[in-house]
C-alpha cells in the first residue's frame, strides 16, 4: 500500500502508459486511433486528478448500488492503524507523525519544482504568441479569409477563431486554449486545395480540443517531472492527435489525395519551428514516418475489441489508484505517543473473546497472567514506593465513548509485592471497539 499521492497518481498514470505501448505492439494493426486517444487521455487524467483521494466515496457508492460486492471489503477482525500514518487531533491541536511530516515536505519540493516548470512553460507561450501577434497582418488576403471561414463552417465550429497571417510562421499552426487562433504564413501554399487541406487540419485541432489536451500535459509534465513516462504521453498525445486530423482531413480520398496530402505535410514539417512553443509542431523523424504510413492505410477497427482495452486500461488503473491509503485520523482528548500502533476489533466473535480478558476497568496483569484490580490510589507515573521488590507486567484501563464504544489502553508496569503499588510506563498499545463488548 502507498502513502505518498504524489507517488500514487504517477505510477495510475504510468501504468496505463505501459498496458498502452504493450497494446500498441500487440494490435496495432487493429488498435483505432480514437481508441489510442482515449486511453492517453485516461493516462493523463490519472496525472492530474488525486482519483484515490476519492476511493472512500467510490467504494461507498459501490456498496449501496452492490451490497454483496460491497461486503468483500469491509473492515473486519483487527485492524491495525500504522502509527507512522497517523494524524492525532486533540480538540484544536492536530499532531501529525514524523513521518508523515516528512512526506509532506517530499511533497511540497515536488510541487515547488512544478510551479518553477510550469512559470518556464508560460513564459515560453508568452514569447510566441508575443512575436506572432506582433508580426502578424491584421488583413489576411480575402480569399484566404472567406476560405477558412467556409471550412470552418463545414466542420461546425461554433466559437470563435481568430485566423492571421505572420511572416514569422514557417508553416501552419495554431495555439490558443481559450481564445484560438490559426496562424498562416504570410507566402507560400498558393493552391486553394493544399491550403484548404491544412485549414481544415488546423481547424480540427481546434474541435478536437487538442491544444486544451496538450497544455495538460504539459501541466503533468509540470507536475510529474520526475516520472518519464509523462514525457513519453506528451509526445505520444501529440502524435495521435495529428493523426486523427490527417484522418479527419483525408477521410475516404483516393491514393493521389493521399500522396499529395502526405507531401504538403512533410514540407510543412521540415520548415517548422520549435523555438519558443514546443506543444505546437510535430516533426520528430519516426512519428513523422509513422504519421506518413498512417495515411497510407486503412484500419479495421473492431468496436468490441476497443470497448475491451479501454476496459482493461480502467481495470488496471484501478488496481494502483486504490492500493493509495490516506493518513488516519485519530482523535482522542490525551497525548498520543507515535511509538505504538491503534488496534481496532472490528469482529464481533473477537469482541467476545478480548471481553473475557477485561475483568476490571483498571487492573495490573502480571507477566505470568495473575490479574490485581486497581484504584486510581493505587496506580503512580513516579515512586511513592520505597519496596525494592516488584512484579513486571502491563497496566490496563478500560474506558468507555459516548458512542458506545470503548478503548482498552496497555501500559508497562511493575507492581510491589509488598504494597500493591504499580509503577505505570510508557504505552504499549490501543485497542479500539466500534460497540463496546465488555
Amino acid at each position: 500500500m502507498f502513502t505518498n499521492i504524489m507517488i500514487v497518481m504517477s505510477l495510475a498514470g504510468s501504468m496505463v502508459v505501459v498496458c498502452y505501448l504493450i497494446l500498441y505492439f500487440l494490435i496495432k494493426k487493429h488498435f483505432s486511433l480514437k481508441c489510442q486517444s482515449l486511453i492517453l487521455k485516461l493516462a493523463l487524467f490519472l496525472y492530474l486528478v488525486p482519483v484515490s483521494v476519492q476511493k472512500h466515496y467510490i467504494m461507498c457508492g459501490v456498496s449501496t448500488l452492490f451490497p454483496a460486492v460491497g461486503r468483500l471489503w469491509e473492515p473486519r477482525g483487527i485492524v491495525v492503524i500504522d502509527r507512522t500514518h497517523v494524524i492525532h487531533v486533540n480538540g484544536e491541536k492536530w499532531e501529525f507523525a514524523p513521518q508523515l511530516k516528512l512526506l509532506y515536505l517530499v511533497v511540497a519540493g515536488i510541487l515547488f519544482v512544478s510551479c518553477i516548470l510550469m512559470i518556464c512553460q508560460l513564459i515560453k507561450y508568452m514569447q510566441f504568441r508575443r512575436i506572432c501577434r506582433e508580426t502578424a497582418s491584421e488583413l489576411p488576403r480575402q480569399d484566404w479569409e472567406e476560405q477558412f471561414f467556409q471550412i470552418r463552417e463545414q466542420l461546425g465550429i461554433r466559437r470563435k477563431v481568430k485566423f492571421v497571417c505572420s511572416r514569422s510562421c514557417q508553416s501552419p499552426m495554431a495555439f490558443g486554449v481559450i481564445f484560438p487562433v490559426v496562424v498562416f504564413p504570410k507566402s507560400g501554399l498558393d493552391d486553394p486545395r493544399q491550403r484548404g487541406y491544412m485549414m481544415k487540419h488546423e481547424l480540427m485541432h481546434i474541435k478536437h480540443g487538442d491544444l486544451f489536451f496538450r497544455f495538460l500535459a504539459l501541466i503533468a509534465i509540470a507536475v510529474h517531472w520526475f516520472n518519464p513516462t509523462v514525457y513519453f504521453l506528451y509526445l505520444e498525445l501529440a502524435a495521435v492527435s495529428e493523426m486523427v486530423c490527417d484522418r479527419s482531413v483525408l477521410g475516404s480520398s483516393d491514393d493521389g489525395v493521399r500522396r499529395s496530402y502526405s507531401n504538403l505535410v512533410l514540407d510543412c514539417a521540415a520548415d517548422r519551428d520549435h523555438r519558443y512553443f514546443p506543444a505546437i509542431g510535430f516533426a520528430d523523424k519516426w512519428n513523422m514516418k509513422r504519421r506518413i504510413l498512417e495515411m497510407k492505410k486503412d484500419r479495421k477497427v473492431y468496436k468490441a475489441l476497443s470497448g475491451i482495452t479501454v476496459a482493461a486500461m480502467c481495470l488496471a488503473a484501478s488496481l494502483t489508484v486504490f492500493a493509495y491509503t490516506p493518513p488516519k485520523v485519530y482523535e482522542a482528548d490525551e497525548e498520543y505517543d507515535f511509538s505504538e500502533d491503534i488496534v481496532i476489533i472490528m469482529d464481533d466473535e473477537l469482541e467476545k473473546i478480548y471481553a473475557e480478558e477485561v475483568p476490571y476497568d483498571h487492573f495490573f496483569q502480571s507477566e505470568d497472567g495473575e490479574i490485581y484490580p486497581l484504584t486510581e490510589e493505587g496506580e503512580s507515573t513516579y515512586s511513592v514506593c520505597s519496596h525494592t521488590k516488584r512484579r513486571k507486567g502491563q497496566a490496563v484501563r478500560h474506558v468507555k465513548n459516548a458512542k458506545g464504544g470503548c478503548k482498552i489502553k496497555y501500559y508497562k508496569a511493575r507492581i510491589c509485592v509488598a504494597c500493591g503499588d504499580v509503577k505505570k510506563g510508557k504505552l504499549i498499545s490501543t485497542h479500539t471497539y466500534t460497540v463496546c463488548p465488555h
